[in-house]
C-alpha cells in the first residue's frame, strides 16, 4: 500500500503485518489522540501550530527505522510503541501519575493495554514473538535513553521541526541525509548536522516542550479529566478511547455543572488568563525537559557533540533542568 506522510512524502507499506496493524481500529484511534494535548493551538496561538496525532508519529518511526534497515521485528516495534497512549497524551500524566514530570504512564499501561487488543492474535498470526516484540530493550534504534538518538525521538523532532518551527522539507532530508546507524544506533555523518540537530532540538524543548503555555495545558486538561472521572462522568477505560469521543460524553453535562463549564472555559483559553506565580498560584507543575547529546562521526571515531562543543555543554546543562511553574487561572 501507498502511505502519505506531511514530512517525509509517499513510501511503500509492504508488509502483511504492518498493514494488518495499521488498518486495526485499536490503532486507527491514534488518528485521534493529539500528539500534545488538547488546547497546543490555542495556548501557542501567536506560533503557526499544527497539532500532529499520534497515528502520524507511529507511522513515521515505523517509516525511519525501515529505512535505516531494521528487521521485521523492530518495525512492528515502532509501529506500535505508542499504542497505550490516552487522550491527550501526555496531559493525562498529570491527572493520574504520583510523579507526572516522569511522563510515563502510557509505558507503564503498555503491555496490558497491548493484551486488549488483537496484537497478540495478529502475532500469532504471523510468527511474531509476542514477549519479545513488548521488549523495548530488544530494539535500540526504536528506543534509547538520552541523550541518545532513537527513531521515536528523532521523529517527534523532524515532525515538530515542520510543524512548530516551520522548517522546510529540504532541512528535514538534510537531517536524514545525515543521518547513518552505528552498532544499532543512530548517529550523524559530522559535527555539524549533530550539533545543528541538538540546537534545533533545544529550541523545540524551550520554546514548546517544557515552557509554560505546556505548563498551563497540563494544568487544564488534568484538572478537567480528573474531574470527570470524580464525577463518574467517564470511566478510566474511557480514556484509552478517542479525543472526541471522551470531551463528547463529559460536555454533556456543561448545562448541568458549572464547575465544569468553568475548567471546560479554562481548557479553551489563552495565556491571558493565567498567572505565573510562586506566591500565588493553585498548582505547581513540573515539566519534564530534554536534551539530546548525538554522536557523530569524526573520522575513525565517534564523538559526542558536548565533548567538542563547551557553549553547547554548558546550554544543555541548564536546558536539561525540569522546569518548575506555579499556576494560577485569572477569573
Amino acid at each position: 500500500m501507498k502511505y502519505t506522510d506531511t514530512i517525509y512524502g509517499e513510501f511503500d507499506i509492504d508488509e502483511p503485518v504492518i498493514i494488518e496493524i495499521l488498518n486495526s481500529n485499536f490503532f486507527q484511534r491514534l488518528k485521534d489522540i493529539s500528539q500534545g494535548g488538547y488546547g497546543f493551538e490555542n495556548l501557542f496561538k501567536s506560533h503557526k501550530i499544527y497539532q500532529a496525532n499520534r497515528f502520524e508519529h507511529s507511522v513515521g518511526c515505523y517509516f525511519l527505522v525501515k529505512k535505516f534497515g531494521a528487521r521485521l521485528e523492530e518495525k512492528v516495534a515502532a509501529l506500535i510503541h505508542d499504542i497505550s497512549h490516552t487522550v491527550f497524551s501526555h496531559c493525562i500524566d498529570y491527572a493520574l501519575s504520583d510523579f507526572p514530570e516522569r511522563q510515563d504512564f502510557q509505558d507503564n499501561e503498555f503491555s496490558k493495554y497491548v493484551m486488549k487488543t488483537d496484537l497478540p492474535l495478529i502475532f500469532i498470526k504471523y510468527g511474531l514473538d509476542l514477549n519479545y516484540i513488548l521488549d523495548e530493550k530488544n530494539f535500540k534504534l526504536q528506543e534509547s535513553d538520552l541523550p541518545d538518538l532513537c527513531a521515536d525521538r528523532i521523529e517527534y523532532s523532524l515532525r515538530h521541526f515542520v510543524q512548530y518551527s516551520g522548517f522546510s522539507l529540504d532541512r528535514i532530508n538534510y537531517f536524514l541525509d545525515n543521518l547513518t546507524v552505528f552498532d544499532e544506533k543512530f548517529v550523524f555523518k559530522n559535527k555539524e548536522s549533530a550539533l545543528d540537530f541538538a540546537n534545533s532540538f533545544m529550541d523545540l524543548n524551550r520554546i514548546y516542550f517544557s515552557n509554560k503555555e505546556t505548563a498551563a495545558m497540563f494544568f487544564t486538561n488534568s484538572n478537567y479529566i480528573k474531574y470527570a472521572l470524580e464525577k463518574e462522568y467517564i470511566e478510566y477505560d474511557d480514556l484509552f478511547l478517542t479525543e472526541s469521543f471522551v470531551i463528547d460524553k463529559i460536555n454533556k453535562n456543561l448545562g448541568l455543572d458549572s464547575i465544569l463549564e468553568d475548567l471546560w472555559l479554562q481548557m479553551n483559553s489563552d495565556m491571558s488568563k493565567f498567572v505565573f506565580d510562586d506566591n500565588d498560584f493553585e498548582r505547581k507543575i513540573v515539566c519534564k525537559s530534554r536534551v539530546v547529546d548525538p554522536l557523530f562521526i569524526d573520522g575513525d571515531y565517534l564523538k559526542r557533540v558536548s565533548t567538542v562543543d563547551e557553549n553547547y555543554k554548558i546550554k544543555a546543562i541548564e536546558e536539561n533542568k525540569p522546569k518548575e511553574y506555579y499556576v494560577k487561572y485569572k477569573r
